[in-house]
């Protein structure tokens, strides 16, 4: 972990103590590790990506990173990942160890920082790199990821994106989309439910992790009471 000021501030305010950052494996990096690292050369933070057993990804014989820039700006990426490396789903260091051969309940939602603060209040959940990001590019087509294909959907799903699927048609084409597919391979005996987050009353987003910071973990318990099926196959 990095002693570096502004990623300690920008954690906590995911709802993220200091003595979890350790744990976690975020660190800072200049623009010369940054390029060893994930190709990219830039400061900024980077973020192991590790299966749910704990054990690193790997690309080209690398450990694999994803990148946070510093000094983001409106219209670039925020996060950057090595070139045609494709996606993986990101598990904490936090979800619970040997949870996915349980059959329970699974949470996902966009983000590492929002999978951390779920894990961390006890809701298993894996964490997606962006709202496409559960299909990748290593088979030269876009396919769910492999990773993702090896759990067992036989279980409660929820899916937690951020406040605006209902502001912006492509976020809820990726849901439906994304549900579809989590049915689809549940043989339809599961229904994956959406849990909506509401935005501010000043109109600020919320993702997981601003809704606990915000309402607390007792709040989102109930939003998740109302989460509704979703999917085109639900039409069919």
């Amino acid at each position: 972990m990095t002693n570096d000021p502004q990623l300690v501030q920008e954690l906590v305010d995911s709802g993220l103590p200091p003595k979890t950052h350790d744990r976690l494996g975020y660190c800072s990096v200049t623009a010369q590790e940054a390029k060893k690292l994930t190709g990219h050369e830039q400061e900024g933070w980077g973020v192991p990506y590790r299966d749910s057993d704990g054990k690193p990804y790997q690309h080209n014989g690398k450990d694999f990173y994803r990148l946070k820039p510093r000094g983001f700006k409106d219209g670039s990426p925020k996060y950057l990942s090595p070139a045609k490396a494709g996606c993986r789903p990101y598990f904490s260091p936090l979800f619970p160890e040997g949870y996915l051969g349980t059959g329970g309940n699974l949470f996902i939602t966009e983000g590492e920082k929002k999978a951390d603060c779920l894990n961390l209040n006890q809701v298993p959940t894996i964490g997606l790199s962006g709202i496409w990001c559960w299909k990748d590019q290593r088979s030269g087509d876009s396919q769910p990821i492999p990773e993702l294909e090896a759990i067992d959907w036989k279980r409660d799903v929820y899916v937690v994106f951020d406040s605006d699927p209902t502001l912006k048609p492509q976020i809820q084409a990726a849901l439906n989309e994304l549900c579809t597919w989590l049915a689809n391979q549940a043989g339809y005996s599961f229904c994956p439910k959406v849990v909506q987050l509401p935005c501010e009353l000043n109109g600020d987003k919320n993702g997981a992790d601003d809704f606990i910071v915000r309402h607390g973990l007792e709040a989102l318990y109930r939003l998740v009471k109302f989460a509704q099926p979703s999917g085109e196959w639900l039409w069919d």
